[in-house]
């Protein structure tokens, strides 16, 4: 878990889904984590530990192409791009965009949730940031995305 910005370490957390609502499962791993950390456990005894990612990259813009890259794989496989939500509108101003990626094209429009995704979508994640997702699915699986690939959004004049 980090709070804020600074961090010191990181662990992969193996734990079963514990509810039977799935509606945000990640709370209830959330709040079972919390617990035991106020009751003192040490992070070696929650999980292994994980290399840290640092997110050294900046997205750029080249003409008409955003150029961003993978910065993270979370454990659903779920693909992180260094650009945030607010970022892209503000690039995108009124325009549409192709993502296309190793030929896969995602259909220029933001996902409000992750049940809406029932093919490789883009959506804005809870830290911010836009990430390639798609329900119940490994995304970096099936498009064979990996950390540091370049994923560019070409952005187009509305017909």
């Amino acid at each position: 878990m980090a709070f804020g910005n600074e961090y010191e370490r990181a662990v992969e957390v193996d734990l079963q889904w514990p509810s039977v609502y799935q509606n945000f499962a990640a709370y209830d791993i959330f709040c079972d984590l919390a617990a035991r950390m106020l009751a003192g456990t040490q992070l070696s005894d929650i999980g292994r530990d994980v290399a840290l990612v640092e997110k050294h990259f900046q997205y750029m813009v080249m003409g008409n192409t955003i150029k961003t890259h993978v910065w993270h794989i979370d454990s659903y496989g779920n693909a992180y791009l260094d650009i945030r939500g607010d970022e892209l509108e503000r690039e995108l101003g009124n325009r549409r965009y192709d993502l296309t990626y190793r030929g896969i094209r995602i259909k220029d429009e933001l996902k409000k949730s992750y049940p809406d995704c029932r093919e490789p979508s883009l959506t804005v994640s809870a830290s911010g940031f836009v990430e390639i997702t798609m329900y119940k699915q490994r995304v970096c699986d099936i498009l064979g995305i990996g950390l540091l690939d370049i994923v560019d959004i070409v952005m187009r004049n509305n017909p």
